[in-house]
């Protein structure tokens, strides 16, 4: 599917549209990758997941979660450094 010789199925896309979001999918994929390089498997991930009708919403949804785990984390550090002060 990577190398283009078969169709990737909706499922295959939001799989590497989620470990494409979560920057492991060069690590994971390292034998379906076929010897790709690092940006050219991120470019060949970008294109399937853009003609899958699911990739992109879901590229979205760990995008968002991502930062709402982030806006967790550091809120309440900001809010203790500002009390401390």
């Amino acid at each position: 599917m990577l190398s283009g010789q078969t169709a990737p199925s909706p499922a295959d896309a939001t799989l590497l549209a989620i470990l494409q979001s979560l920057d492991v999918a060069k690590k994971i994929l390292v034998s379906e990758s076929g010897g790709m390089r690092g940006k050219e498997l991120k470019s060949r991930i970008k294109a399937v997941v853009q003609e899958s009708p699911t990739g992109d919403a879901v590229q979205r949804a760990v995008q968002a979660m991502t930062a709402a785990l982030m806006s967790a984390a550091v809120i309440p550090v900001v809010v203790a450094g500002g009390a401390s002060g």
